[in-house]
């Protein structure tokens, strides 16, 4: 994201923290948080995201993206979750109506693991912008 086209009341907070870079050398920069897990840091007039790691998430929590099917050759449905048990029980029994039930999505092909959910995000939209062989072959 370009910084010039950074909208101020997008801003949640901007918190200001002094890096090291090398032997004593130290630099303070300042991070633009939108939300308590993401914040971005100006580098060359640009954005560049990172992980705030003092977001503290419960030992043993993870994000998933996934790929279901209804049958060979099928259909494919991306989706991100924080519990992919619970999402499998939800595609099975159709507990809402939207695209998975309509198609009868509920066999499981594909799944990544994440310990923070913006890159979770990034890399469902990443797949959905691939073409049909490209999600294949990322299954094989």
């Amino acid at each position: 994201m370009e910084f010039s086209k950074l909208r101020l009341r997008e801003v949640a907070s901007i918190v200001y923290l002094k890096l090291k870079i090398s032997k004593g050398l130290s630099i303070t920069t300042s991070l633009f948080c939108f939300n308590k897990i993401s914040c971005h840091f100006r580098e060359g007039g640009n954005l560049k995201e990172f992980e705030n790691l003092n977001m503290k998430y419960p030992e043993g929590t993870y994000f998933y993206i996934y790929i279901i099917t209804n049958k060979k050759n099928g259909v494919l449905y991306i989706g991100m979750t924080g519990d992919v048990k619970n999402r499998m029980y939800q595609h099975k029994n159709k507990s809402s109506k939207g695209f998975s039930s309509r198609y009868n999505l509920n066999i499981l092909v594909y799944y990544e693991k994440f310990h923070f959910p913006n890159p979770a995000i990034r890399r469902e939209k990443q797949i959905k912008k691939w073409n049909r062989q490209w999600k294949i072959n990322l299954m094989i």
